[in-house]
């Protein structure tokens, strides 16, 4: 009777342990997931386009030679 007992209070334990580590690795996935979009959200990559046209850039992209792909 007692090796019964304490196989039920093994596999209660194994369970309930197990229940515990799947929640704590879907938690941290989740977390991880949303940090993710957070820090793209606060990109330095997305800035306001400045409507003032620089003459100078202008300028050198005029000088740039151009290279004509060879057949």
């Amino acid at each position: 009777m007692k090796k019964n007992k304490y196989s039920r209070y093994f596999l209660i334990l194994a369970v309930t342990t197990f229940l515990a580590i799947f929640v704590l690795i879907a938690q941290k996935s989740y977390d991880n997931l949303m940090k993710a979009t957070v820090e793209a959200k606060k990109s330095n990559l997305i800035v306001p386009i400045d409507p003032n046209l620089d003459l100078t850039i202008l300028d050198q992209i005029e000088k740039r030679k151009e290279f004509l792909p060879t057949p």
